[in-house]
């Protein structure tokens, strides 16, 4: 039931502030549609995006040349621009003033560094998986996809240690696991909400495509800046909800 409250008070929260949600977001999504747009060109036209590009597309693509590199830096950067401003506008009240969204430099940089936290632990994880998979053979590749899932289910477990370094506040993975305690099903709910609003991106965007590849450029554009914003929701409602104490309702 908690998780259901989770996802809807995170979904009333982009509502109720939808014209600061485009001022907020308007510049740093479009940063990142423009950033995966041309990454998406390393593999074949942009009108021909089938399937939407996601973070973890992004990252495991970044490799494939410098150039790649640099854009998937660019969508770094615009995507912390954004969550760290929206985290704070909803926790700390800070409206913002115009369309260029504050630059908050220092929250910004503990921000990577947490997120470089999070992401570090994962690809650890990640890699053991792996390694255990492949010595002892395909046979246990259903241990496999569970210990993928188990991995992302860790991460959001920690994920309040992002709205806390947007917040200029320190907190630990021990610190974030002892405050998601109890919350183990509303987090299972959210992985399911997020995957399935992932794959029904990559439907949307792969059906307009096949209809008008100007239409799935639209589609993709619109999609990616409703689901970054709902995304980063959840995240400020775990913060808000585990942390602060504040109610759902």
């Amino acid at each position: 039931m908690t998780g259901l409250k989770v996802i809807a008070h995170a979904l009333r929260m982009v509502w109720r502030n939808r014209y600061e949600a485009i001022q907020i977001g308007l510049i740093p999504v479009a940063l990142m549609i423009a950033a995966s747009a041309v990454l998406r060109m390393h593999e074949g036209p942009l009108w021909s995006m089938a399937h939407a590009q996601s973070f973890e597309q992004v990252v495991l693509g970044a490799f494939a040349s410098e150039e790649a590199f640099m854009l998937m830096l660019v969508w770094v950067f615009a995507t912390i621009w954004f969550f760290v401003n929206w985290h704070r506008f909803i926790l700390l009240g800070e409206y913002p003033k115009g369309w260029l969204p504050r630059l908050h430099r220092n929250e910004a940089i503990a921000y990577l560094i947490a997120s470089a936290r999070l992401f570090g632990l994962g690809a650890v994880v990640l890699f053991v998986l792996i390694f255990v998979t492949g010595v002892l053979g395909e046979a246990l590749f259903n241990l496999f996809i569970f210990g993928v899932f188990a991995l992302a289910f860790l991460l959001y477990r920690v994920s309040p240690v992002l709205p806390a370094a947007a917040l200029g506040q320190k907190m630990g993975f021990g610190a974030a696991l002892l405050a998601t305690q109890g919350a183990s099903l509303t987090i299972l709910l959210v992985m399911v909400f997020r995957y399935a609003s992932s794959r029904l991106l990559d439907t949307a965007v792969a059906g307009a495509a096949d209809i008008n590849g100007g239409l799935g450029l639209g589609v993709f554009m619109v999609l990616t800046f409703v689901l970054s914003l709902i995304n980063v929701s959840i995240l400020t409602t775990i913060y808000g909800h585990w942390v602060e104490g504040r109610p759902l309702d």
